[in-house]
């Protein structure tokens, strides 16, 4: 599992989920710009997560990434 903020000192996270779109690997993007997130769409995400909107949007995310665990696990 990733967790990728958008706004990182040398690269910007949209840049890495490109270098990584082929790795199959659940992508979860961090950003207090929630507007980018319709620019995401290509990497399919699993989530986007809102800063301002943290703990709402990871009990959100919590029970929906413990699912796709748990069925890609068994």
């Amino acid at each position: 599992v990733l967790f990728l903020d958008y706004d990182l000192p040398y690269i910007d996270g949209i840049t890495v989920l490109d270098k990584l779109k082929d790795f199959p690997i659940i992508k979860i993007m961090v950003s207090n710009y929630s507007h980018i997130c319709f620019n995401t769409y290509q990497y399919k995400l699993f989530w986007f997560v809102r800063k301002q909107y943290l703990e709402t949007d990871l009990e959100m995310l919590i029970p929906y990434l413990e699912n796709e665990l748990y069925n890609n696990i068994i």
